[in-house]
């Protein structure tokens, strides 16, 4: 294996163990992990920027099993956003587990523990092949704020302008 991709190995496999390692305590930290160690997967460049954890699985074991985790109610890499990006919990971290246990939903764990499964497979079938998965292009359509944001400057100088002229106009 070369150097890039031992190290790349090292990365997946060590969130990989962090997701484990939370599991008892943390288990929405422990989710968001196992989505971060497939997308550890991913080749770098800037044109696999885009794709995350679906397509590394869908690359590595095949479309029904990452539709599979698509279509869960507790979709992966929604709770992986949320968790990191705003610290949200989507388990059930700060209610004591013994207290209401009739009324636990255990889509969560569910979805947690097929992940768990998926991930190692994952790494796995990444390292049978050489550690290279080949991902399709992904056409997502941009949303607004990257359209604003690439287009900032060009819509910057366009309402200087606009202002430019309806200050004139008004002075006139």
């Amino acid at each position: 294996m070369t150097r890039e991709r031992r190290q790349e190995f090292l990365q997946s496999g060590s969130l990989y163990q962090l997701a484990l390692t939370l599991f008892p305590k943390f288990r929405t930290a422990s989710f968001a992990f196992l989505v971060a160690a497939c997308e550890a997967l991913k080749p770098e460049g800037d044109e696999f920027r885009d794709h995350n954890a679906y397509d590394v699985i869908e690359a590595a074991l095949g479309k029904d099993v990452a539709d599979r985790l698509r279509s869960h109610p507790a979709r992966a890499q929604d709770v992986r956003s949320v968790h990191f990006h705003r610290g949200e919990f989507r388990a059930d971290e700060f209610v004591p587990r013994y207290f209401l246990t009739s009324f636990d939903d255990p889509t969560f764990d569910e979805g947690l523990r097929h992940l768990a499964r998926v991930a190692s497979n994952a790494i796995i079938e990444w390292l049978k092949r050489g550690g290279a998965v080949v991902l399709q292009p992904v056409r997502r359509r941009p949303s607004l704020k990257r359209k604003l944001r690439e287009y900032a400057p060009v819509l910057i100088v366009v309402a200087l302008v606009i202002g430019w002229m309806i200050g004139w106009l008004m002075s006139r």
